[in-house]
C-alpha cells in the first residue's frame, strides 16, 4: 500500500448538518468524498439537490461532482480519510453529552485500516478526542494509535504560510520542498506508512449559522495531529480548499482547548454587557451611548448586549468546566490517596479540599468523609465557621 498522499486521498465525513455538509461540499469539489448521516431525510434532501439548513445554495452542492450521499457505513470502506462533525450536546444536568461523538468513533472504528486518518471537529473539553474517541477507535479497529512529540509548524504548498506559535520555531524548508524531495512527489507525506497504526488529528469548526459574510472557506482553520507527518498532512489537506489558511497547532490538546475557549469568552463578555445593560437602564442611562464612549479607547473590546443561544455559546463553557471539576476531583482524591486524612489535617489542607468537593461535587462528599480513628469515626461537619473535623 502506498504511502498517503493528497492526491490519493478518500474522504469520509460523518455528520451532514450545518457543520458537516459544507465541508463535504468544499472537499467534494477537490476529493472523492463520501457524506454520512444517519438520517434518510436528509440524505434524500441532499441527493435532490437541496439543503434545508440554507448554509449550501444548489449551485454549490452541485459544483461538488465528487460527492456523493450515502446511510450506509459500508459505503465509507474504501475511504481513508475520516472526519467527524456530529453534535457535542450538553444533558439536563448541564453536562457533555458525548453519545453523538462516541456512536461515530465506533462507526468509523470498524471501518479503519492501517495508515488511515481521523479528524474530529466537534467541540470538546481538552483532551477529549484522546481519552475518548481513541479507545474507542483501537477496540473497533484492532489497530494502535500513533502519537508522537507536539507537532512542528511550517509552510503549506498551497503557499498560504500557516500561522507558528511563538515558542515553536517555523520550518525553514516549504512542505512543498520536503515532498518535492519525497518518493511521492508533492503532497506526500512518505513516513505516515501503514504499519498497524492509525492517525488522529483535530481541526475545530467555526462555522457561524447563518452567516453568508464568514464562510468556510473564509474563516482561518486550527489543526492539528497526532504526529508531525499527520499534522502536516491534515494541515496540508485543510490548506487544499482554506482560501484564508490555516493555523497548526503545536498538539491535539492546544486546538480542543483554543475552540473552547473562543465561545467561553464570547459567552462570558455578552452576560457582562448584558448585566451592564440592566445596571444602565436602571441608573437611566443610554447603554448603547455608554458603550460607544467606552469604544473610543482602542482596547475595548465592542461587544453588544444580546441573546445567547444555539449550539455553541450557550453550550461549550460546560465543556470546559466539566474538565475543570474533574482536575480537581481528581487531585483531591490524589491527596486523600498518597496524604492521608491526618496528614492533610496536620498540614491544615484538609477543609480547602473538602470544600472543593463538597460544593462541584456533593455526591463524592462522603468518600471524603474521613477514616476511621480507634473505632470511632473521622469526618466532617459543616457550621457557621466553615467545615471541622469530627474525631
Amino acid at each position: 500500500m502506498p504511502s498517503l498522499e493528497l492526491d490519493n486521498t478518500r474522504i469520509g465525513l460523518i455528520g451532514l448538518g450545518y457543520v458537516g455538509l459544507p465541508l463535504a461540499v468544499e472537499f467534494g469539489q477537490h476529493f472523492p468524498t463520501i457524506g454520512f448521516d444517519i438520517k434518510p431525510d436528509r440524505v434524500a434532501e441532499l441527493r435532490a439537490g437541496h439543503d434545508s439548513t440554507r448554509e449550501t445554495t444548489p449551485e454549490e452542492l452541485q459544483a461538488a461532482t465528487q460527492l456523493r450521499y450515502t446511510t450506509d457505513p459500508a459505503d465509507l470502506a474504501a475511504c481513508n480519510v475520516y472526519i467527524v462533525t456530529v453534535p457535542t450536546p450538553i444533558d439536563r444536568y448541564k453536562r457533555p453529552d458525548l453519545t453523538p461523538l462516541e456512536r461515530a468513533s465506533e462507526t468509523v472504528g470498524r471501518l479503519l485500516s492501517p495508515g488511515d486518518v481521523v479528524v474530529y471537529e466537534s467541540t470538546v473539553y481538552p483532551g477529549c478526542t484522546e481519552e475518548i474517541c481513541v479507545p474507542i477507535l483501537e477496540r473497533e479497529s484492532g489497530l494502535r494509535y500513533a502519537a508522537t512529540e507536539p507537532n512542528p509548524v511550517g509552510a503549506q504548498p498551497s503557499g498560504r504560510r500557516t500561522e507558528a506559535p511563538e515558542h515553536v520555531p517555523a520550518q525553514t524548508a516549504t512542505t512543498d520542498a520536503v515532498a518535492q524531495s519525497s518518493p511521492g512527489g508533492p503532497g506526500s507525506h512518505p513516513k505516515i506508512q501503514p504499519t498497524g497504526h492509525f492517525f488522529i488529528g483535530y481541526s475545530p469548526e467555526r462555522i457561524n449559522p447563518g452567516d453568508h459574510e464568514h464562510r468556510l472557506t473564509t474563516i482561518k482553520k486550527v489543526t492539528a495531529g497526532s504526529t508531525p507527518e499527520a499534522a502536516r498532512f491534515i494541515d496540508a489537506l485543510y490548506n487544499s480548499i482554506i482560501t484564508a489558511g490555516t493555523h497548526l497547532a503545536p498538539s491535539i490538546r492546544v486546538a480542543e482547548a483554543a475552540k473552547v475557549i473562543e465561545n467561553t469568552q464570547r459567552d462570558v463578555n455578552i452576560a457582562l454587557i448584558n448585566e451592564l445593560a440592566m445596571l444602565f437602564h436602571r441608573l437611566n442611562l443610554d447603554t448603547e451611548a455608554v458603550l460607544a464612549a467606552a469604544g473610543s479607547k482602542w482596547n475595548f473590546l465592542p461587544f453588544r448586549p444580546g441573546l445567547v443561544g444555539g449550539h455553541c455559546i450557550g453550550v461549550d463553557p460546560y465543556y470546559l468546566t466539566h474538565k475543570a471539576q474533574a482536575i480537581i476531583l481528581a487531585v483531591a482524591h490524589r491527596q486523600f490517596r498518597e496524604l492521608g486524612f491526618d496528614a492533610l489535617r496536620a498540614h491544615g489542607q484538609l477543609n480547602a479540599v473538602f470544600y472543593d468537593v463538597k460544593h462541584l461535587f456533593p455526591a463524592h462528599a462522603s468518600a471524603y468523609a474521613g477514616q476511621p480513628r480507634d473505632g470511632r469515626p473521622s469526618g466532617f461537619h459543616e457550621g457557621q465557621g466553615g467545615y471541622r473535623v469530627i474525631d
